[in-house]
């Protein structure tokens, strides 16, 4: 981790004699005087930005989404990409592994996220219809 290795590093610089003066690292920090005179207003901020077309009351919505299919990935990111551990018919449960990496690979693990069936699967993607 990084701050292992600067502990590491702070650790052989002292031990070799040298000293960190945290004054020098760290510039002192001031407010400019001019600071107050300097603030605009935010919807002055928005319409200089272009963009008071978008500055429109957006209130929470507590909707609940239910997709009736669900197509997850098995790659998820740069890693590689996980190996399907269910097969089309299997029943799924919120949360259960789908999709695993071998051990001392790298890359995500896939769960899913919605209870139901899974209809197709590939070495790209598992699609589930959500029950």
């Amino acid at each position: 981790a990084p701050r292992t290795m600067i502990n590491h590093i702070k650790s052989e610089e002292l031990a070799a004699g040298r000293k960190f003066d945290k004054e020098k690292r760290q510039p002192a920090y001031h407010v400019r005087a001019e600071r107050s005179d300097r603030k605009i207003p935010v919807k002055r901020l928005i319409a200089k930005l272009g963009m008071s077309e978008y500055d429109t009351p957006a209130p929470l919505s507590t909707e609940e989404i239910r997709p009736r299919f669900l197509r997850l990935r098995m790659k998820q990111h740069i890693g590689m990409s996980a190996v399907p551990k269910v097969e089309t018919g299997h029943s799924v449960v919120a949360g259960q592994l789908i999709g695993e990496i071998p051990e001392g690979e790298f890359g995500a693990h896939v769960h899913a996220p919605l209870a139901g069936t899974v209809r197709e699967v590939s070495k790209e993607s598992i699609l589930i219809e959500v029950d």
